[in-house]
This record gives C-alpha cells, sequence and structure tokens, in this order.
C-alpha cells in the first residue's frame, strides 16, 4: 500500500498538480488542508480541488480541513492517519505546491527497496 501525503494551505490550482502526480504513483492520497500556525490574512487563492469532484479518482482522494498549531504538529498528524493500514504501508510526503516527478516508477523504487531489505535484514525506512 503506498499513501500520498500532501500538506496543503491556500495553494490555488497548484495543489491539483500535486494531488495528480500522487494520484499515478499511490493507492491512496490523503490532503491535509489548513494553516500550521497563525492562517494568513493575504488575499491568497484557496486550494483548488473541484476538478476532482467528478473524476473517477476521487474515492482514493481525501481532504482533511483543519487548523494546526504548527507545522510539526501538522505533519504529525499526516503521519497518523497511516495508522489504520494493517498491511505494509509507504506513505509519500509532498507540498501542495510541489509534484512527484516520474510517479509511474515510485513503486518500482518501493519493490527495490524492499526486496534489498529482505536480503540484507536492514530497514529502509526515510528514503
Amino acid at each position: 500500500m503506498i499513501v500520498g501525503l500532501c500538506s496543503s494551505y491556500l495553494e490555488g490550482p497548484l495543489v491539483q498538480g500535486a494531488v495528480r502526480s500522487l494520484l499515478a504513483a499511490c493507492d491512496r492520497v490523503v490532503v491535509f488542508e489548513g494553516p500550521a500556525g497563525p492562517p494568513l490574512e493575504e488575499d491568497v487563492p484557496k486550494s483548488d480541488f473541484t476538478e476532482f469532484d467528478n473524476s473517477l479518482e476521487r474515492p482514493f482522494l481525501e481532504v482533511h480541513d483543519g487548523h494546526w498549531k504548527t507545522d510539526a504538529k501538522k505533519r504529525t498528524a499526516m503521519i497518523e492517519s497511516l495508522r489504520p493500514f494493517t498491511e505494509p504501508t509507504w506513505g509519500v510526503w509532498i507540498d501542495g505546491d510541489e509534484v512527484l516527478c516520474q510517479p509511474e516508477y515510485l513503486r518500482d523504487w518501493l519493490n527495490f527497496f524492499d526486496w534489498k531489505e529482505e536480503e540484507t535484514g536492514v530497514k529502509n525506512m526515510g528514503w
């Protein structure tokens, strides 16, 4: 299981590219939308998820709106969202203004690291 984690806040249409790139690589995508710290008071475009409203990918996309006191608390909540998965789970993490480059190869890389771990017994966390 590969879960895409996206931290987003007022990204406008940029978040669509982030989500699309994660959907191309992941079994599920979870977006955490909201400030980490004080909210911005500037006139900034809200993150736009409308592209996915009627798409076939929507069942694989969750958007959690919230407000976190710090970036560390927001990112901890993102990692904790992986706990319900009982099978081995990889999380891939990007921000809402980023894209995962060459997402079609992510599963191949993760298989490589799983096989390497089996062979050597050394855990491959944090790659």
